[in-house]
């Protein structure tokens, strides 16, 4: 019996004995107005009625015993009921705790198996990770040491230094101060900004005109004095590397006048040209591997693009953070001669 149940037949118990109740003070309520009645009655009929009194209390009495007893044993037998049922339920709450309690222990060793194998699977993984990349690391490492050591003994004791240092030695003597000149150039401009101007077809005047309201720094090359008749502008640093120009235009050079000149000592130790007011940079004509690039261009400025790349090299020798071009437009018009071959095709335009 479940306890809703039990606290039902409670219930209804306890309405029948408040029932009881109320009848056993209507009859009270009776037997005070018999009472009143019999006090007016002759003595045999207060005796008739006494006994019928006594006869209907003694039957109502009896009768709310036997409802008491029955509802004493039903309480008993429903409570004895409701204990066994209680202790039924507790078992099986027990039995299912247990069972559950036993499931759980299973699956958290089970669980802690599985994890133990794949944290020393993931460990495994790792070091050889780890070793692996060590491995590529030492590897990488042994590279760089060589590369180092043989820029280190290059730029020291080797190439660079050598032919840089004989190239300056020689046109030393035929320009005293040479030196003294270039090395007067380095770092002059620690974190300033410059343009290095190019002579391709997009330069206009105008830009150049701009550039010298706003009083910037600029490196330019060659020809660039082709345009001094369109702007007041003029470059801070003119400077030139190809023989063959600096051949056939030395006259030209050697007007030019306002600010410094920067040609390669080739011009001097290959062609014998001294040029009027110009500082030598030594010039170091062959390429090799690896490829080289000395910030200190007193140990040579390597052969690598055109007159442009030598001129970022002298602007980073001076010290400029900021290079900015203008006017490089990294291309020629180009055409196919009889035999095939690549070669400037001067019937277009390829500078300003």
């Amino acid at each position: 019996m479940k306890r809703s149940e039990v606290e039902q037949r409670i219930s209804e118990i306890n309405f029948r004995i408040s029932q009881m109740e109320k009848m056993l003070s209507e009859l009270k309520e009776s037997k005070e107005e018999l009472q009143k009645q019999i006090e007016d009655l002759s003595q045999s009929e207060y005796e008739e009625v006494d006994k019928k009194c006594r006869s209907l209390s003694d039957e109502l009495y009896a009768h709310i015993g036997k409802q008491d007893a029955q509802i004493i044993q039903h309480i008993d037998n429903t409570s004895n009921d409701l204990a066994q049922r209680i202790q039924t339920l507790s078992d099986d709450v027990y039995e299912y705790i247990g069972k559950q309690h036993e499931q759980i222990i299973q699956h958290v060793d089970n669980r802690s198996d599985d994890l133990t194998k794949r944290i020393q699977t993931l460990s495994d993984d790792v070091y050889q990770h780890i070793a692996n990349q060590n491995e590529i690391r030492d590897e990488a490492m042994e590279k760089y040491k060589k590369l180092q050591n043989d820029a280190v003994w290059m730029t020291t004791y080797g190439f660079d230094n050598m032919i840089a240092e004989l190239q300056l030695t020689a046109v030393e003597q035929a320009c005293p101060g040479n030196r003294k000149r270039l090395e007067a150039l380095k770092d002059t401009h620690l974190g300033e900004k410059c343009f290095v101007i190019g002579n391709g077809p997009s330069l206009r005047a105008e830009d150049l005109d701009k550039l010298k309201e706003k009083g910037i720094f600029c490196f330019a090359a060659k020809g660039i004095y082709n345009i001094f008749d369109e702007t007041d502008w003029r470059p801070d640093i003119w400077g030139a590397s190809d023989l063959e120009y600096v051949r056939l235009k030395k006259e030209d050079i050697n007007c030019l006048e306002g600010f410094p000149k920067l040609v390669c000592v080739q011009t001097y130790t290959k062609l014998g040209i001294l040029l009027k007011d110009v500082i030598y940079y030594p010039f170091i004509q062959a390429e090799r591997t690896p490829r080289f690039f000395n910030r200190d261009i007193l140990r040579g400025i390597h052969f690598y693009g055109t007159i442009t790349a030598k001129l970022i090299n002298i602007a980073i020798y001076m010290g400029f953070s900021e290079i900015y071009l203008l006017g490089c437009d990294n291309s020629s018009p180009v055409k196919k001669d009889e035999n095939g071959v690549n070669v400037l095709d001067l019937s277009k335009k390829n500078n300003f």
